[in-house]
């Protein structure tokens, strides 16, 4: 008599702890795909972006500046200062990815003119064809836009570039799918069904839109 209910308690038990399992894998689960999330949320820095004018044509900071707010070029992208943009050249140089020459003009106070470096271009082509970029749609909206402008400026193919974004969307999507076939509250399956709608649309933008700009890439002062 004692032995079974020993038994009984034992294997209740065993359920408790197999459920309690289950529970924890499944808030695992939804607590990492929303880390993951948050980790994609510090602010993008225009490092490479740089880089990327800069192996195009070696520039001065006001050059620079001029495709960060220029809206033909990078200024429906980025908000730039010119703190801003000095404070990047200072940290790519600082890191031997660029190197800063002082240049007479004529008439005028000297300028810095910047050059891409070896290291730089490695830099450049590591973020420019990175094959697990961020399916955040802000980063998305900021990076993946960044590269696509930087490759048509270098006519460099786009198509890798297309395909890791659309493939990182779509990983993300399947994470988001199996979280919400876990969800128990409402508020969580509302919240993982909005981002799976926002990664749908992204992939469907990806996948209709030309990325290979008609016209040729020319900076010809803000506009």
């Amino acid at each position: 008599m004692l032995s079974g209910e020993i038994k009984k308690a034992r294997n209740r038990l065993q359920t408790v702890i197999y459920y309690n399992k289950i529970n924890l894998q499944r808030k695992n689960l939804v607590f990492s795909l929303f880390h993951d999330r948050i980790g994609t949320m510090n602010r993008p820095i225009p490092d490479q972006v740089i880089l990327g004018l800069l192996k195009f044509k070696p520039a001065h900071g006001y050059e620079l500046l001029d495709y960060f707010r220029s809206r033909s070029h990078l200024g429906w992208i980025w908000t730039m200062s010119t703190s801003q943009l000095y404070a990047v050249l200072k940290r790519l140089e600082q890191s031997c990815a660029i190197i800063g020459q002082e240049i007479d003009v004529l008439g005028a106070p000297s300028r810095v003119e910047y050059t891409i470096t070896i290291d730089g271009e490695e830099q450049l082509n590591g973020w420019l064809f990175d094959q697990h970029p961020s399916a955040s749609v802000h980063r998305i909206r900021v990076m993946f836009l960044s590269r696509v402008y930087i490759a048509n400026l270098l006519c460099y193919p786009v198509d890798a570039i297309l395909q890791s974004q659309i493939t990182a969307c779509q990983a993300q999507r399947y994470k988001f799918i199996q979280g919400q076939n876990q969800s128990q509250t409402e508020i969580e399956r509302l919240t993982i069904d909005f981002i799976v709608q926002q990664l749908d649309s992204a992939i469907s933008w990806l996948t209709d839109t030309t990325f290979i700009f008609a016209k040729p890439l020319v900076n010809n002062g803000s506009s």
